[in-house]
């Protein structure tokens, strides 16, 4: 800057030359708005900058806004989180607290929060096929559902096996759009009873008796018992009732039996039927 000091009566005109600096301004950028909902649209936080510099009006010529993931700059419009960085363009500019060297600066986070899928609650779900007790649940297959062109029906627990006269099973819906969150359903599963096999069981031969068609049964056990986690179910032959018969009281050999009687007994046993033995046979030894 050059001062000239005027001539007058008693001094003589002079000039005079003084250095001044005019420092960079800083300033800072306050993010907000920073948590939106994802419909499909892009997104943008509001980013405001501010400085104490009195009269000084920072514009939105004077700086840019970038948002980035993984170190890629990307446009925010999937659910996530997106840094957000502030580039100074007006060199008159700096950052407050940071050497005047640094352009460019994270401001905030921008995050965009999943929703729920839209037709979550009018959608209409699959029906799951019957099974047979012992059967897992992928192992019934889904059909149907308004929905399974936009995503997939699958079982939440596709190993678990379902029990006859269940309450239904949890089905999940997965949106092909990975913003939006799966949805949940109870879908009911019709599981008939599994048929067991009783093996081993003889019936014991004797003496003729007038009139008797009755014979003994022993021995037998359960086949086809399911396992769930690991462990067996708590089923068991109840023989009690059980009774081996011949069509006549006559001695003779190989003579075929008709069983029945025989039932299930434990906590598990509605899941189950039992087949009653066949193709036994007994000798009647004829009275001395």
């Amino acid at each position: 800057v050059e001062a000239v000091f005027a001539a007058t009566n008693n001094y003589r005109a002079v000039t005079k030359q003084a250095a001044f600096t005019i420092a960079k301004a800083p300033v800072e950028f306050v993010v907000s708005n920073a948590t939106q909902d994802y419909d499909t649209a892009e997104k943008a936080a509001v980013v405001t900058p501010r400085t104490e510099v009195d009269g000084l009006t920072v514009g939105s010529g004077d700086y840019a806004v970038r948002y980035a993931q993984n170190g890629q700059t990307v446009t925010p419009v999937n659910t996530g989180r997106y840094e957000i960085f502030v580039s100074l363009q007006n060199q008159n500019l700096t950052f407050a607290g940071e050497p005047e060297e640094v352009r460019e600066k994270q401001v905030g986070t921008l995050e965009i929060r999943g929703v729920p899928y839209p037709a979550g609650e009018t959608m209409t779900w699959p029906q799951a096929a019957a099974l047979t007790y012992g059967q897992t649940l992928g192992e019934s297959a889904l059909t149907g559902g308004d929905q399974a062109e936009y995503g997939q029906y699958t079982w939440k627990e596709s190993n678990t096996i379902p029990t006859v006269g269940n309450a239904g099973y949890t089905v999940v819906f997965t949106p092909a759009d990975a913003n939006y969150a799966p949805v949940e359903q109870t879908i009911p599963v019709a599981v008939s009873p599994r048929e067991l096999t009783l093996a081993g069981v003889t019936a014991e031969g004797r003496d003729y008796e007038p009139g008797n068609v009755l014979v003994t049964l022993t021995g037998g056990s359960l086949e086809g018992i399911v396992s769930r986690n690991g462990v067996p179910d708590d089923v068991a032959v109840d023989a009690a009732g059980a009774q081996g018969r011949l069509a006549a009281p006559d001695a003779g050999e190989n003579l075929a039996v008709t069983v029945h009687g025989y039932a299930l007994t434990g906590e598990d046993a509605a899941n189950y039927t039992l087949r009653q033995p066949e193709g036994l046979t007994v000798t009647i030894t004829p009275a001395q």
